[in-house]
């Protein structure tokens, strides 16, 4: 049987900038608009081997100090992204992976032909269609084969 109790838990209920020094009490907007970095020193670092390193700014502090620096992006555009990598997206293309920047960039003509690759079954797909040993793109030209690929026609 478990016996539930209550315990009082540590939590911040304030923040002080560390460049500025402005104070912000828990429930302001300045208190959840503050960063809090922390980080372990790793070997050959320049604030010593195993060292913690943390610094609290407040939003202003952080503008100020790194400005020129962060990359702040907008969530309306960040959704217009996705949207249009999602509306590009074809499985048979990207391998089940969503489409990079640089596949964005390359539009293919409709007309370009399929490339043909083997499947963990031995047969062949092209374009998705799975075919047995012929292939659809060019059924009249030279036999290939390879390691753990059935011969085809190509």
């Amino acid at each position: 049987m478990q016996i539930p109790d209550v315990r009082p838990e540590p939590f911040t209920k304030q923040i002080r900038c560390d460049r500025c020094g402005r104070l912000a009490e828990l429930g302001e907007v300045e208190f959840h608009e503050a960063i809090s970095i922390e980080s372990k020193a790793g070997y050959g670092s320049i604030f010593g081997d195993g060292n913690d390193v943390q610094v609290d700014l407040c939003q202003h502090c952080l503008k100020t100090t790194l400005g020129p620096w962060l990359r702040v992006s907008n969530q309306d555009e960040r959704r217009a992204l996705l949207e249009e990598r999602l509306r590009l997206f074809d499985p048979d293309r990207h391998g089940g992976e969503l489409p990079t920047d640089r596949d964005i960039a390359v539009q293919l003509p409709d007309d370009m032909p399929v490339q043909e690759r083997p499947s963990l079954d031995g047969g062949h797909h092209v374009g998705g269609e799975r075919t047995e040993g012929v292939s659809k793109a060019d059924p009249s030209g030279p036999s290939q084969c390879g390691p753990g690929i059935d011969c085809i026609e190509s």
